[in-house]
Order: structure tokens, then sequence, then C-alpha cells
């Protein structure tokens, strides 16, 4: 599995700061907070006034929940989305430490995911595109400079997406479904065969009729020399 950044001994490495905050679903009511393609995170707010400058760069790192990730040594090494394809993690979400202070809606979250215009747009650096289902990540913030990075919250325990069904699974036992669904599907059985008999019917008689005459299969009236009409006469 290949992996972003440098090792874990390094001396940047081992001067990188922990911020003590673990980022999580949120918890407040919403609908669709896990989705197949996106998840919603706690705003966390003020969290890093400490250990950032105003201009520094806060991003939210993205992996699979059992793929390991390297720091990136330095904002050029910065892995976009694509990479999660790749190499199995990207950041995105770039912000400012000032973005996280402002006042808002309380019920603000952040929406992993939520950009499908970007996701086959390779200058989107900083693309949040959709995630692929059925999968589950982990999250983490990460405070960068110029020269690097300076500081880290800790990894999210795993976010499972909601993946669809395989059609394999779908359960069709008549006996699970809705009651009005069997009485309905019923009926519509019965029309269809009911106007099928009738199209049949149809045809057969617009078919058989003309000929019944022809193969003397009934009687026809005959007109005499007068052009009156006579009994009904015999075709032999």
């Amino acid at each position: 599995m290949a992996e972003w950044g440098f090792e874990p001994w390094s001396p940047q490495a081992l001067s990188l700061k922990t911020i003590s905050y673990t980022p999580s679903v949120s918890n407040k009511p919403l609908e669709g907070k896990t989705t197949q393609s996106t998840f919603a995170l706690t705003l966390p707010h003020c969290i890093f006034d400490r250990f950032a400058n105003a201009s520094d760069n806060i991003w939210l790192v993205v992996t699979y929940a059992n793929a390991r990730f390297k720091n990136p040594k330095t904002p050029q090494e910065i892995p976009p989305y694509e990479a999660l394809f790749t190499s199995h993690g990207y950041m995105t979400m770039k912000s400012t430490p000032a973005q996280y202070c402002k006042a808002g809606n309380p019920n603000t979250v952040l929406r992993v995911g939520g950009e499908s215009s970007c996701k086959n747009d390779d200058t989107q650096t900083t693309c949040n595109g959709p995630l692929p289902s059925p999968a589950s990540f982990r999250v983490k913030f990460l405070i960068m400079d110029s020269k690097g990075p300076k500081a880290e919250t800790k990894w999210s325990a795993p976010i499972p997406l909601k993946g669809g069904e395989a059609w394999e699974t779908v359960d069709t036992w008549p006996g699970r479904r809705s009651g009005d669904m069997i009485v309905i599907t019923t009926i519509l059985s019965a029309l269809c065969g009911v106007v099928t008999i009738g199209f049949l019917s149809t045809v057969s008689y617009e078919w058989f009729e003309p000929h019944r005459l022809r193969f003397g299969l009934g009687e026809a009236p005959c007109l005499n020399s007068l052009g009156a009409t006579a009994s009904p006469c015999r075709q032999y």
C-alpha cells in the first residue's frame, strides 16, 4: 500500500503537537448524517487558536479506516482527492483558524464527500469529492504552515458509510410484503389476464369470420335474377 509523507521517527514528526480533540460524526438530530458517499462531522469551535497562526492552514485528512497515513513534509506534497483511490488517503477542506471561530448556525456541520462537481477535475486540489461505498473512513485535522505540519488532532473512530444493498440480497418473498401490496399485485395480474384474453378473442374472431363462409361453414343469402333476396343458399 502506497503512503504519503515522512517517517514517524523524523524530527518533524517528533515535534508535531497533538491537539486534544477527536473528530466525530455530528450528534445533532439531523437526517443523512451518514449516506452512501458522505458523512457529517461535528464542527470544531475555536480549538486551533493555541496551535496555529492566522496565516496557517487547517486541513481535514481523510483515509480508509484500515489505511496508514503519513503527513506530507511540505504543502507541495499534500495528497489531493484522487489519492484516495491510489494511496488510500487525501486532504481536503482547507481553511484558516478564524473560520472555525465564526459565530453561525449551531446546527452547522462539516459534510465530508459533499462535492461531486470536482471529482474529475485534477486542478481542484482541495476537492471534497464523494466517498466510495461500502467502506469505513477515519479523519483528523492537521495544521500546516508554509514549511509543513505543526499540529494535529487525534484520529476519529472508524466511520462506516451506508452501503447500497446488493441485488442478490433483496428479499422478494411475497410473505414479507404488505397486505395492500399483495392485493394490488393480484388485481393488476387479473386485469392483465382479462385484457390478454379479450385481445386474443378479438383477433381470432376477425380472422375466423371471413373464412367461415368461404369454406362452407355457414349459410349466406342468395340473390335471384331480379336482385331480390332469396332463401339462403348453400355453397359446395
